[in-house]
């Protein structure tokens, strides 16, 4: 059985399984809390507030219905039901975390003058997956397997918190597991990204995940 690295301390609303060490698993990727991110609806400038209960969910210009950004891509199929928002301390740049059941991804924005912009988002970088996939390839060699026997469980990705205003610090996990044996992989990585003035970003950092890291992670993103 591989080492978690996980207390057995949360109740989740997730698919029941045979398989309790399966089960036990999947409860590291439960969604997070609503209430989570109602301390950080407001940028840290007072200037821009975010709405989870409009129709898709906006950042607004604070006491005005002047519309900043639209979550109408991000939001499909319940995408936004537990989503967070994480500032930058001088309010320009933002993460958007959202997503629900086996895929969780965040989005990136730029304030450029009184406009928000998209950044290229998580997702799109190859350099995160591809360590996310070492790992796993790693971890399958270890006990015989191959990474195409491995079966994605659920993938989460976070900007967990901001360093600077150029500097975010993003936690990301991957729980797989082996058909049709009952062999579970858990990924769990931490990249630190840097922003240029125009919004461009590079991984200068990645490494392990620490325990205490993991744990601080659940307890400020799933025990609210």
């Amino acid at each position: 059985m591989p080492q978690l690295g996980f207390k057995l301390r949360f109740r989740f609303p997730f698919l029941v399984h045979v398989s309790v060490i399966f089960l036990l698993a999947l409860t590291l990727f439960a969604d997070p809390n609503p209430a989570a991110s109602d301390n950080r609806s407001i940028s840290p400038d007072k200037k821009w507030t975010y709405q989870p209960d409009a129709d898709p969910p906006e950042i607004r210009k604070t006491g005005s219905d002047e519309v900043g950004v639209s979550f109408s891509d991000e939001c499909g199929g319940g995408g936004c039901d537990s989503a967070t928002i994480v500032w930058a301390p001088d309010s320009r740049r933002f993460a958007y975390g959202y997503g629900h059941g086996r895929d969780h991804s965040t989005s990136l924005y730029q304030l450029d003058g009184n406009e928000w912009r998209p950044l290229k988002s998580l997702r799109d970088s190859n350099e995160i997956l591809e360590a996310v996939e070492r790992v796993l390839a790693t971890q399958g060699a270890k006990k015989g397997l191959k990474r195409d026997r491995l079966q994605l469980s659920e993938y989460y990705e976070r900007v967990h918190n901001w360093i600077d205003s150029n500097t975010a610090t993003v936690y990301v996990c991957d729980f797989e597991r082996a058909e049709p044996e009952d062999q579970f992989f858990l990924v769990r990585l931490v990249f630190t990204l840097k922003f240029d003035q125009v919004g461009n970003w590079e991984i200068i950092r990645k490494r392990p995940m620490s325990d205490q890291e993991f744990d601080r992670f659940q307890k400020q993103n799933f025990e609210r």
